[in-house]
């Protein structure tokens, strides 16, 4: 059976319109995921990657100390968005929440997601870590107007164009570290 899910990684729209969250979902037994072991005991750990919707309406506290429902509405989710041995290890959303990016642990590239009509949300690239830069990503942002996505690798920030996609340039970061928060 399944364990309790934990919830990984999040970002939000810069408005609070759209919110991507990550669920690890822990399973016993066999199946598809990437194993883990805890207490000796072998799992799978399952990555899965949800967008959600503000959704505002009238929220009431039953008591002080209760807290209120999230007023957000999931629209889609995808499991194991970077293959089934993969999990997620960083999400980013564009300012304007049309665009969103995953990153992976495992897989030594980036994923590109729009907003779609019909469907919610469905992955249009796979962004490949160019030659040169060491590691895999280590944190997200999407620039002021969300045309540009930058991926931290090691000592270095790749720049990409967020709509072609293409990568537009490699900057090296002075002093060998890049920070674990990335803004634009």
């Amino acid at each position: 059976g399944s364990l309790v899910p934990r919830v990984g990684p999040f970002a939000f729209s810069a408005d609070g319109g759209v919110l991507v969250t990550v669920s690890f979902i822990l399973s016993e037994g066999g199946g598809a995921g990437r194993p883990v072991v805890i207490a000796n005991e072998s799992l799978v750990e399952r990555a899965s990657l949800k967008f959600w919707k503000h959704s505002p309406g009238p929220f009431q506290h039953q008591s002080p100390t209760d807290v209120p429902s999230a007023p957000y509405v999931q629209v889609a989710a995808m499991d194991s968005p970077h293959g089934s041995t993969c999990g997620v290890s960083h999400v980013a959303v564009s300012p304007a929440g049309t665009a969103a990016a995953s990153s992976s642990a495992q897989e030594d590239a980036l994923r590109l997601y729009v907003r779609d009509t019909r469907a919610g949300w469905t992955c249009v690239h796979r962004l490949d870590r160019p030659a040169g830069p060491r590691g895999r990503a280590s944190t997200l942002a999407y620039s002021a107007d969300g045309s540009v996505l930058a991926s931290a690798h090691g000592s270095s920030v790749c720049l990409w164009d967020a709509v072609a996609p293409a990568l537009l340039r490699v900057v090296p970061v002075p002093g060998g570290g890049v920070p674990g928060t990335l803004r634009l």
